[in-house]
């Protein structure tokens, strides 16, 4: 390849540790990332948290909705993700925004994703959702770009005047392009599992990512295509990457 391709890390290095933990973001980081994502939900009190799904079951040691949760709460829960390894990452904090991008502020050198769920949605107004968002993402000494599928969300990080955004498509189809168009996202995040390979990306002022990919050679062809590249196991991917060079 004339340039190795920008590989995002999906919730960090999900592929070997406890998704959107310190964990993961910290093996990533210390495996060369620079580029890194992360998802996050409310509280009952409207608090953003680092966790993917709007319930508590599949990756920490507790259950329920976080919406039913209120921030105290959340900090008695491990996400250690005991379904996949057990106790032996246990305990692991669940992450408010705040108290990571705290983390986070000794590396000036990443670049974040922000993936703003939609399930907040629910309890709370868009706007409301961005504020408390943009409130913990203020202090950050490295760029820092909100992402979702929701165009709600993506309009209400207009209204706020945000300089980087994403939107995510649920559909590569006539719509969605129209859609993109009108709101002028800085970068299109998609599945690669959705996209043939033989599908044009839409031309625009974006920067394509397409995540989900794991396999050197579905990598290298879509990086021929321009696209960044969002991997659950990017440092894996990178060395593969390095290896078929």
């Amino acid at each position: 390849m004339a340039s190795p391709p920008h590989i995002i890390a999906h919730r960090g290095a999900m592929a070997t540790h406890p998704e959107n933990t310190w964990a993961a973001l910290e093996a990533a980081i210390g495996g060369g990332c620079h580029l890194l994502e992360i998802d996050i939900q409310f509280d009952g009190q409207g608090h953003p948290w680092v966790i993917h799904d709007p319930t508590l079951e599949r990756t920490t040691d507790h259950q329920g909705a976080l919406l039913d949760y209120t921030s105290e709460a959340l900090r008695q829960v491990s996400a250690h993700q005991p379904q996949r390894f057990g106790s032996q990452y246990a305990p692991l904090p669940l992450l408010d925004l705040p108290d990571l991008m705290q983390a986070l502020s000794p590396h000036p050198q990443l670049q974040l994703f922000v993936e703003i769920k939609r399930h907040g949605l629910a309890r709370f107004s868009a706007d409301t959702l961005v504020a408390h968002t943009l409130e913990a993402l203020a202090s950050a000494p490295f760029p820092v770009t909100p992402i979702s599928f929701s165009v709600a969300i993506v309009e209400a990080l207009q209204r706020q005047g945000y300089p980087r955004l994403g939107w995510i498509p649920r559909q590569l189809d006539a719509a969605s392009a129209a859609q993109a168009a009108r709101l002028q996202p800085d970068y299109l995040f998609f599945n690669h599992l959705r996209i043939a390979a033989d599908t044009p990306l839409w031309p625009g002022p974006w920067q394509w990512v397409l995540y989900d990919l794991v396999e050197a050679p579905a990598a290298r062809h879509w990086h021929a295509q321009g696209a960044w590249i969002e991997s659950a196991d990017p440092i894996g991917l990178s060395a593969a990457l390095q290896r078929a060079d």
